[in-house]
Parts: structure tokens; sequence; C-alpha cells
């Protein structure tokens, strides 16, 4: 038989072809199926290279499970003294990895295991300013009160930075939940989605485990949605989850909910403010919720600004400008913008375009922010002019707000306080990170879940349902004398007690503001700065 006869009955000339329809019909499913191998073995492939690249592009390039690069940042788990790349970090988590190291050592019981506790924060957050590393200062501080004198379970942390996606606070969160050694969350970053999410990770049915609230301020960040304050969430995202509440039980928080700082702000005016300052979104729940309580003092008229856009806060301090008299004006949004518009009106002053003989502004606890240096020189700018105006210096211009904890007030009338700021002198951190307060809550958040470890014989075990039920026994009457005053929370895992409005007030000497306690007999007409 000629060749070419053999190549076309039979492969290589020895194994027979099959009919031509087999022929045809083989032939287009072998495409198929050679295609779909391909795709089987490329596409985990090419995932699992994107994990790889993920966890090598962070920690000097060291693959890591624990420490990975999202949204254009490392987030993750860290012990010290790896800060996620952040320069500014790098002295207080070398601080937390020293102490890690020496946990037990001296001091504890002996023969106590180690117990290990997350703080949970978003390093990066535009929302925080300066004021991140403070609160990761003021950790470190409880951390070394607690395994200090009258310490039983020594005390190591991790430092668990969720970033700004949505994506990465839920695997931060999963990865400690998943971490047998970790007893307990602080921190739990800001009034935000990202930390709904969180709380609802770590509270889920199987591993739930206690979380601490160090500065989460929003209505619904509790056991119940905040029911008893009777919140309106109809102006939140619709997406929002926490109208039913958080942590399933297991969530509290040391900062005061935004319903009361607003009651308290409202009996300082004694009348609806003139002006309700808010941002034209309203998706962030530190605004959302806390706006309807702000209506409900009085129907008043709404001065609207876009945070991505600073003239329009030019614009909002015009309007308040062009009321002849006393003015109050209540601004509630976020803080990043407090100082441009206060700013615009000391420029409305100086340009002789403001018609108000005074102008108390109010708010509530973000606005410490004034009191804190800024990263961005921007905002910096912005803050140093109003402090330095001379309407804000003679008390033409005035700011009240209610902060998460007032260091001024605290200085000399507290034993926990003066706790605080030996830990913080002995830390090499600088004292006036206490002023802006978040150092102040985390020490507060942090010295609840030691305070209740302290509750523990050494020989018990300290596992997240028993640390649960210590924390939750911190009930009226029952509670500790923390930094910021006594700590104690109530069913709904919220902190009782009131919180404090002041006024903040020009340096006294330096540029560092200060602040004088105003209550409802204080008078919102006139300044009360000395």
């Amino acid at each position: 038989m000629p060749p070419e006869k053999l190549t076309n009955r039979y492969y290589f000339g020895i194994y027979p072809r099959p009919p031509k329809f087999f022929r045809s019909w083989w032939d287009k499913w072998l495409r198929v199926v050679i295609a779909s191998a391909v795709l089987v073995a490329v596409v985990p492939g090419y995932l699992a290279v994107d994990w790889v690249s993920a966890r090598v592009s962070c920690r000097d390039g060291l693959p890591s499970g624990d420490i990975w690069s999202q949204g254009g940042e490392c987030v993750g788990v860290s012990a010290g003294p790896y800060a996620f790349g952040l320069d500014a970090f790098g002295p207080v988590l070398a601080k937390i990895a020293e102490q890690n190291a020496g946990a037990g050592q001296a001091g504890c019981q002996p023969g106590a295991e180690p117990v290990t506790v997350a703080v949970l924060s978003t390093l990066t957050t535009p929302n925080g300013g300066g004021r991140v590393l403070h609160e990761i200062e003021g950790y470190a501080a409880a951390q070394a009160r607690a395994n200090g004198v009258g310490c039983i379970h020594p005390l190591r942390l991790k430092i668990a930075h969720m970033g700004a996606t949505q994506q990465a606070a839920t695997e931060v969160a999963e990865l400690l939940r998943d971490d047998p050694s970790v007893v307990a969350v602080v921190g739990m970053g800001l009034s935000d989605q990202r930390s709904a999410d969180a709380a609802d990770v770590l509270g889920a049915p199987g591993k739930p485990m206690p979380m601490i609230g160090a500065l989460i301020t929003a209505e619904g960040f509790d056991a119940d949605g905040s029911a008893g304050d009777r919140p309106d969430y109809s102006t939140c995202d619709e997406s929002a989850s926490y109208d039913n509440g958080v942590g399933e039980g297991y969530f509290y928080r040391v900062s005061h909910r935004n319903a009361k700082q607003i009651k308290l702000l409202g009996d300082f005016l004694k009348a609806a403010p003139d002006f309700i300052v808010t941002p034209n979104d309203k998706r962030d729940p530190y605004t959302c919720t806390a706006l309807p309580f702000v209506r409900r003092l009085g129907e008043r008229p709404e001065v609207k600004f876009d945070p991505t856009d600073p003239a329009t806060v030019s614009l909002a301090a015009q309007r308040i400008c062009g009321r002849p008299g006393v003015v109050t004006a209540f601004y509630i949004a976020r803080s990043r913008d407090l100082g441009r518009f206060l700013r615009s009106i000391d420029e409305q002053y100086r340009n002789g375009l403001c018609e108000a003989s005074a102008i108390t502004v109010v708010s509530t606890s973000d606005a410490v922010r004034m009191r804190v240096p800024e990263d961005d020189p921007e905002l910096e700018g912005a803050r140093k002019q109003a402090l330095g105006s001379t309407v804000f210096r003679n008390g033409t211009l005035r700011l009240v707000y209610t902060p998460l904890a007032d260091a001024d007030s605290l200085r000399g009338g507290n034993t926990e306080f003066a706790a605080l700021e030996d830990r913080f002198k002995a830390g090499g951190f600088d004292p006036r990170h206490l002023d802006g307060g978040w150092a102040i809550n985390a020490y507060d958040a942090l010295y609840t879940v030691s305070e209740a470890m302290r509750t523990l014989s050494a020989n018990s075990e300290v596992t997240r349902s028993v640390l649960n039920s210590a924390i939750s026994g911190f009930a009226a009457g029952s509670g500790r004398l923390g930094a910021g005053g006594q700590i104690e929370f109530d069913n709904s895992g919220n902190r009782t007690g009131d919180p404090v409005a002041v006024q903040l007030c020009p340096p006294r000497e330096g540029d560092r503001p200060v602040t004088v306690r105003v209550d409802a007999q204080s008078s919102p007409a006139g300044t009360h700065c000395r």
C-alpha cells in the first residue's frame, strides 16, 4: 500500500484511524476537553500567583499568611515590630514586641499562661489624622499596666490593620476569629460599616469572642441597634447592617454614643441651634445616625457641604455669617473639614463680611481633632489658622464639643489617668498625644479586658466565653475606674454614665490648645475660656 494511504488510514502508520464520522465527533470534543483542561490548570495557577504575589509584597518580601497587600497597602496581623510599612508606627510596634517578649517574666503570678488580645484598627484612615498613632500608644501603655503590679495572667498583644476595604476588614477579622490564641479584640476601628462587618464575624456563633470598641460612637453599634434611643436609620446607606445591632452580644464600647452627646449639647444650647451644618453624603454612620437626633432639637435650616470639595465648606461659612446677632451652629460631620469651616468663618470676619456678633459652633466627639496636629499639611494649615485667628482668641468664635475623654479635665483628679500618664512617659510616648482622647479610650478598652482577666484565678483557663462573662459583669455598681472615668456597661454593651462637654480655648502658652468644662448651666452666649 502506498505510504500516503497508510498516513490517511493510520495514526503514525500504525494505529487505525476511526471512521470519518467518529473522527469529526472526536476532533470536535477533543478541542473542548483540551481547552477545559488548560483552564482548570491555568486559572487556579493564575489565582495562586496573585495570592502569592500579595503575600510577598509586604514584610520585606518574605512570604506570610497573616500579612498581605490589599487596596494598595499592607494589611493583616502583626505582633510587632513589623509596622505594615508605616514608619510613624515603628517605635510603638517595637515597644509592643518588647513587651510581648517580656510578658510573664516579672510582675505576674508564676506559672500562669500568657493571654493574647488583638487590637483591630484602621491605621491609615483619613478620618483619624494623627490620632491613630495615639490610639496604638494607648494600647501599649495599657499592656504595660496589665503586666505590672497585680498581674495574674500575662498579656500579649497583636495589632491587626484592617485597611481601607470591606473585604480586607472581613478577612482580617476572620484571621483573628480562627486564631485560637486570641481571646478578645479591642479597638474595632471607627463608626464604619467595615467595623460592623468585622464585629459580626467576630461575634458569630461558633467561635465568638468579646470585643471592646474604643472609638465607635454611632447608633446601632451595640447588641440591639440602640433601640432604646429610638434611632432613625432612614438616611443611612440601604446596605447598612448595624441597624439591628452588631456582635451578637459580644460587643461592648467604652465611648459614649452620639445620642447622649447630642442631648448634652442640646442642654447646653437650651434651644435649637440656628443652623445644622452637615455633609450632603449621609452614608457615613457617624453622621447619618446622629443627624436625626440633632433634628429633634428643633427644625432648623440645614447648611450642606460636599466633603470632597473644600470650596463648599467656604460657602457653608458664608451662610452662617449671613445671620446677624449671636449665632449657634451644630456641626454634625466628620471633623476632617472642621478646621476649614472655622478658618472660613475667620476669613469672613477679616473681610468684613460676617454679620454675626458671635458664633458658637457645637459638635460631637470628632471635633477634638482641632486639638491634634494634622498629618496633612493643608489640613494642618487650616487648623492653625483657625486657632490662631483673632476671633477665636477673643471668644467671638467658639467651639464646644463632647470629647471621648478630656485630658485637661482628668488631670489631678483620676488615679488611673495618672497611671496612664506614668506608663506613657515610661514608654517614651509624647504626653501631648493624650490631648485628643484616643489614647485614653484605647487604654480604657484594653484596661477593661485586663481587669476582667484579673477576676480569674491563675489556675483558670482564660477562654473567650469565660472572659465575655467577666466583662459583662462590669454592670452598674460593679465596674472599674478607668483613665477616662467609671467603666460600666448596660445590657446592650453601651457604656453607662454621661459624657462631658468642653469649650476649646486658645493656648495659655506655646501652641497647645486647652479646654474648659461646660454643662447645662453654662451660657451658650459667651466664652468660658479664662
